[in-house]
């Protein structure tokens, strides 16, 4: 029993390191309006953050909101470790006008940016929703997690702060190197 315990928990750990240190391939850039009327760039968000969360959502998605909601408990803390959420809605027109309600409703603090024509949703290869990416500061998907249940903003909170970190001992390192030579 000790040995199926141990070998099991020498295999979720292999898994863990393995999400973290994946390989890893490009976000591609976008840009997008927010419901603050302002447009942003996912080159600039990475450029000015340690990491970006990219998480696909709508109104009408009960796991999306569910996601935003326990996440919302956790984003002070990804903020103060230089991480921005961005929540990007999938709604139609039709119901694009709950947005601001919902926003208000959840007390979401989220960067929440319109995909008009889900152009980015297509790019993203996002199939269904909620799709959550973490990009690193390379501009690199880092990190995806696809659909919700209690228990996985754990997941997503963890992996964050750690590519985060990581971001934070790269930038550490190239200041090292500079001193010493």
């Amino acid at each position: 029993m000790r040995t199926r315990l141990l070998i099991m928990s020498m295999v979720l750990t292999i898994t863990i390191f393995s999400l973290v240190n994946a390989e890893t391939r490009k976000a591609i850039n976008f840009t997008l309006k927010g419901l603050d009327g302002n447009s942003y760039t996912l080159d600039s968000l990475v450029s000015t953050h340690k990491a970006v969360i990219v998480d696909f959502w709508a109104t009408w998605c009960a796991p999306c909101k569910l996601e935003l909601d326990k996440l919302r408990e956790k984003y002070p803390i990804l903020q103060d470790s230089g991480i921005i959420f961005v929540a990007i809605n999938e709604d139609g027109p039709a119901s694009r006008g709950r947005l601001k309600g919902e926003l208000k409703a959840h007390k979401w603090e989220y960067l929440l940016v319109y995909d008009h024509n889900s152009s980015v949703m297509r790019n993203y290869n996002v199939k269904s929703i909620p799709n959550t990416f973490i990009i690193n500061k390379k501009g690199e998907i880092a990190y995806e997690h696809k659909g919700f249940s209690i228990g996985m903003e754990n997941d997503i909170f963890l992996h964050a702060l750690e590519i985060a970190r990581t971001a934070n001992d790269s930038a550490t390192a190239k200041v090292n190197k500079k001193v010493s030579k």
